[in-house]
């Protein structure tokens, strides 16, 4: 009895502190305790915080591991894990409309913060495509493809009736590298090419091809892959 009230006068300090503060001065095992309050009443979530940080291999990967490696932590159960699940689910819908509900035209920040937010805890490679209009603005945007832990194959005809059918101007490109390494391999290259000098054809310039890697991001415009406008036709 006596432990069980020492629990519940520490929980009650960290939320008065949450409610004063939130989470800005809180390490991040001390941020998972808090969260593991709503789903593992009357227990110290302390040491299940440690041992789920370091199970999954950081904090961010809690709320996306599979259910197997969140249940072989002492103490985490089936309505745990569909909690963190949820809440990780939450963070990628909140994103997402945030980004929606924000764009008018679409910067460079912002077309990246939402392409990071989309291939987020995504295992197998899959490519998006973004149809911007003159403006722009997004008018369409779809992950189209889905390949392996490694590899994919673009359908070139299916990616340009897709684009032909929204009639835009404009569009970024995109696809993850589960591998976590961000830089294009030389066939990455040698598609984009292919797609822009395909898509010049229909009236379609290329902006950007972005490649996300675990939280991180390569542009092929910025870093000067892709073929200028001019070349495009052959």
């Amino acid at each position: 009895m006596g432990k069980e009230n020492v629990h519940e006068h520490h929980r009650e300090r960290m939320r008065k502190d949450f409610l004063r503060e939130g989470f800005k001065r809180w390490h991040e095992h001390n941020v998972l305790e808090y969260i593991l309050h709503y789903a593992i009443p009357r227990v110290d979530t302390n040491g299940i915080a440690h041992e789920l940080i370091n199970t999954c291999g950081g904090f961010a990967d809690v709320f996306r591991a599979p259910a197997e490696v969140l249940t072989s932590v002492d103490g985490v159960g089936e309505k745990t894990v569909s909690f963190l699940r949820m809440l990780g689910e939450f963070v990628k819908y909140y994103n997402g409309v945030r980004f929606e509900a924000h764009r008018r035209e679409m910067s460079s920040e912002m077309c990246i913060n939402y392409l990071l937010n989309l291939f987020d805890g995504k295992r197998r490679e899959h490519f998006c495509i973004i149809c911007l209009d003159a403006c722009k603005r997004i008018v369409y945007h779809e992950l189209i493809f889905e390949g392996s832990f490694e590899t994919m194959d673009v359908d070139m005809m299916k990616l340009v009736r897709t684009v032909v059918q929204y009639d835009t101007p404009y569009m970024v490109i995109s696809h993850n590298h589960p591998s976590g390494i961000a830089e294009p391999s030389g066939l990455d290259v040698t598609t984009t090419h292919c797609i822009q000098i395909a898509l010049r054809y229909v009236g379609v310039e290329i902006l950007d091809h972005i490649i996300v890697a675990d939280g991180k991001y390569y542009s092929m415009r910025d870093k000067g892959d892709l073929l200028p406008p001019e070349d495009c036709i052959e």
